[in-house]
């Protein structure tokens, strides 16, 4: 994911060119608009990635339900649960990201036995976080920038709620990461920091935990974790409530 256009310059597809990988393909995603890779108009195509529709959000949202019985499908519990999960995607406006963490949310089991948020105890709320903008006077003429705070607001309550959920390490592991580079997260000083500062739950499930969550993944190396770049920015904001020994920890680490 490049945040800056010199990341992909035509210095690193003239190597490319050079080395005669024409069975290479380079996929490269970002925000930043195809007019800032000046000069780069052979041989890269802009494709725009746009979000998902109600329906594959909704397709989204389905998937990730719980088997309500033994070799059943997965679906919503009736017409009404499938309803407020269809007002949630159009609120949720598509943004694959936060879907799937929303889906994930709604589809895992707390306690004993299991209980499951439903979509129609679920909507209020999100809605709530997107009309807060409101509430507060901050939307304005430009429709563009609106957009954008609805979405931040929007992504803000459904990782509030998300880490809600986690164990403390496991929360405090998410918030740690979020302050390390994002595609090689170094698994083994967070494992060293959550062991120092943890209650109990072992680093190893931590891992199972935030990679079955899909709040971060693996890499090719055991030791490297990635965490996606909008949830670290959303994340770091918390970098306060670390105390001044674990934020130095933390600092020697990056």
């Amino acid at each position: 994911n490049l945040d800056d256009p010199s990341l992909l310059g035509r210095r690193q597809l003239d190597q490319i060119s050079a080395a005669d990988w024409d069975w290479l393909r380079l996929v490269a995603t970002t925000r930043i608009s195809p007019d800032e890779f000046a000069g780069l108009e052979k041989g890269v195509k802009p494709v725009e990635v746009g979000p998902l529709s109600q329906d594959e959000s909704l397709m989204l949202l389905r998937e990730h339900q719980p088997l309500r019985q033994p070799g059943g499908v997965r679906r919503f519990a009736d017409a009404d649960q499938e309803q407020a999960a269809r007002e949630i995607a159009a609120e949720l406006g598509g943004l694959t990201l936060v879907v799937e963490q929303v889906a994930v949310h709604l589809g895992l089991g707390h306690g004993y036995p299991l209980e499951y948020v439903e979509p129609s105890d679920y909507l209020p709320n999100l809605r709530a976080a997107g009309a807060s903008l409101i509430d507060e006077h901050v939307l304005g003429d430009d429709a563009e920038r609106d957009a954008l705070r609805h979405q931040d607001a929007v992504m803000a309550y459904v990782m509030d709620t998300t880490l809600a959920q986690l164990p403390p390490e496991a929360a405090m592991a998410l918030r740690v990461a979020a302050l390390m580079p994002v595609d090689a997260v170094p698994w083994p000083w967070v494992a060293q920091i959550i062991t120092n500062h943890g209650a109990g739950t072992a680093p190893g499930k931590v891992v199972q935990i935030l990679t079955g969550r899909r709040l971060m993944t693996r890499t090719a190396d055991d030791e490297l974790l990635r965490i996606h770049r909008i949830h670290a920015e959303h994340l770091a904001a918390d970098a306060a409530e670390f105390e001044p020994d674990v934020v130095s920890v933390i600092s020697e680490a990056a």
